[in-house]
Order: C-alpha cells, then sequence, then structure tokens
C-alpha cells in the first residue's frame, strides 16, 4: 500500500514512518528546502502544500494521511488566529486534491483539544465542542470541512481526536512536561509538581498513536470522528511516580504547594474506535514509560543524543 503522508518529518510521523516502513511505502511532501530523496519506508519530496502539488506528489497513492499542522505548545491562551489559519487552508488543499484523484481513504490528526471545557467525562465524540483555546477552535473548521467531503463526494475522512501523545524525540522543548520528566529522570534530580500533582489529563503513547493510524488505513469504508486516546485520567503524580520508578531516580518528586494547579482533568470515552476500527491502547502508564526508556537508550547507544532546549 502506498500512503501520503502530510507530517511525515514531524513526531507521530517519524514512529509511522520507522515502524512501519517495511510494511507499506510512504510518499511525505515535506516543506524544508532540500532536494528529493528516498529513504527506508519513505520518499520525501519538497512541497508548497498547494491542491496542485498535493495532487502531483499523491497520484498514485492509495490513501492519506494528514498529520501536518502548525501545533500549539504548552496551554497557549493568546487569541492568535493568523497562525493556525495555514492549517485549514493545507487542509483543504489536500480533501480537494485526494478528491480529484479519487483517493477516498483518508485519517485527519484533529485533537481532544476540541473539548477543553466539556465538564461530563469521559468525553463523546457526540458532545458539543467547546475549546478552550484558538488551536482548539481551529481543528473544528477542518473537522467540519471533511464531513462536508464525505457527504457531498463519498470520501472516507477520519478525524482522529489524538488525546495528549507522549514518546521520545531527538529535540524536546523543556516548556513542556514531558520532556521535563525524562530530563529529570535521566539527571536524577527531584521532579517538581505544582500543588499536589492531582492534575492530570488522558495520555496516549505515540506508539498506540501510530498503530490507531495503521487500524485506520485498514477500515477504508470508514468514516467519521473518533477519540484515540486511553480513557483514563493519568494524574501528574501517577506519571511521574512512573517515571521514578522506571529510571530509578532517588530524588523523586518536589511539590511546589504555593504554586496553584491551574490544568485540566479530563479524558474520552475511545468505545467508538474500539467498536469500528478495531483499535484499542496497549501501553498503560508504566509500560509507555518502560518502552520511553528503552527508546532513549537506543538513542544513546546510536550515539545520537537526545536534546533538550
Amino acid at each position: 500500500m502506498k500512503i501520503g503522508l502530510t507530517g511525515g518529518t514531524g513526531f507521530i510521523g517519524q514512529y509511522l514512518i520507522r515502524d512501519y516502513g517495511n510494511q507499506m511505502e510512504f510518499i511525505v511532501p515535506t516543506r524544508k528546502n532540500e532536494f528529493s530523496r528516498l529513504e527506508k519506508g519513505a520518499q520525501y519530496i519538497t512541497s508548497d502544500y498547494s491542491k496542485e502539488d498535493f495532487k502531483r506528489i499523491f497520484a498514485k497513492c492509495d490513501a492519506v494521511v494528514h498529520l501536518g499542522s502548525y501545533v500549539m505548545h504548552g496551554m497557549c491562551y493568546e487569541l492568535d488566529v493568523d497562525i493556525y489559519l495555514e492549517n485549514v487552508r493545507t487542509s483543504s488543499n489536500l480533501f480537494e486534491a485526494c478528491r480529484e484523484l479519487n483517493i477516498k481513504n483518508i485519517i485527519n490528526a484533529s485533537s481532544m483539544a476540541v473539548y477543553d471545557q466539556i465538564d461530563e467525562i469521559p468525553m463523546k465524540e457526540s458532545a458539543p465542542c467547546q475549546p478552550n483555546s484558538v488551536y482548539g477552535i481551529m481543528k473544528i473548521p477542518v473537522e467540519k470541512l471533511a464531513e462536508l467531503y464525505n457527504r457531498r463526494y463519498g470520501l472516507k475522512i477520519k478525524n482522529f481526536r489524538f488525546a495528549q501523545g507522549i514518546g521520545v524525540q531527538a529535540h524536546m522543548e523543556l516548556r513542556q512536561f514531558w520532556t521535563i520528566l525524562l530530563k529529570n529522570s535521566v539527571e536524577g534530580i527531584p521532579i517538581p509538581l505544582y500543588g499536589k500533582g492531582r492534575t492530570g489529563r488522558d495520555i496516549i503513547y505515540v506508539k498506540d498513536m501510530t498503530a490507531a493510524i495503521i487500524a485506520g488505513l485498514c477500515s477504508p469504508l470508514v468514516s467519521g470522528c473518533f477519540n484515540i486516546g486511553t480513557g483514563h485520567i493519568c494524574s501528574n503524580r501517577e506519571i511521574a511516580e512512573a517515571y521514578c520508578n522506571i529510571f530509578g531516580n532517588a530524588a523523586g518528586i518536589i511539590y511546589l504547594e504555593n504554586q496553584e494547579e491551574n490544568g485540566i482533568r479530563t479524558c474520552m470515552d475511545c468505545q467508538k474506535a474500539k467498536r469500528e476500527l478495531g483499535f484499542s491502547p496497549k501501553y498503560n502508564v508504566m509500560q509507555m514509560v518502560q518502552d520511553i526508556k528503552n527508546e532513549y537508550e537506543k538513542y544513546v547507544e546510536e550515539g545520537t543524543c537526545v536534546s533538550f532546549y
């Protein structure tokens, strides 16, 4: 199977190519100014992400996975719409190119950020969307555009509302809690938590995210919105304790009780993905942290340093 893949140089995309490149061929448009190149499991082609360029690049593809977008870093509440408008334009170009190429099996990466202010948990796909960030708001028009293409043209676009994904990358931002967990565990220094660390959310391991994508690709006649998570609220304390345990970090946790816990406690109902796609996550908290340790050690063995910036 030949798969068009936007965001192939990003976090999820790199794992998808690495772990499934021996089973399918990925065609990856990239905005980076570089010559086209062929690597194991993937062909990278410089693109401007226009409709005509997508048509040229995806001409022989059987399906498309759309991961490429500008992402939100941390809890950003700035009401800056412009930085996310390109996500809508790119998605529109991609859907139209696929329609003209008669590529119907498409996976569009959305986010649980569309739910932010929902009171009832776990959140079902049928719940009203009340985002608390511009990032979440701007995911909705892309989802609605996908639904329109499904109704009007018979496409089978699947909107995957991903939970918070975690895993090891070559370059990890220190302003993200998930990076601090790894860095402090590796260095053997205390992991700081606001308050009592009760804040929590639905988190999913990157390898479960890629497994969900494969399940979607193997369900070509299915369309609609799907929650892709664990259905479990993992508190900051729970995951910090897992890191201390797995990495043997004797420094443990330091509670900053004078700092207010202003995060969220949310999780999603993921039964629809199980029923219609046959997807269920395999990694619990301890298993994902153990595999993160394994992945980190692979980087070290290969002589590649994970940079924290």
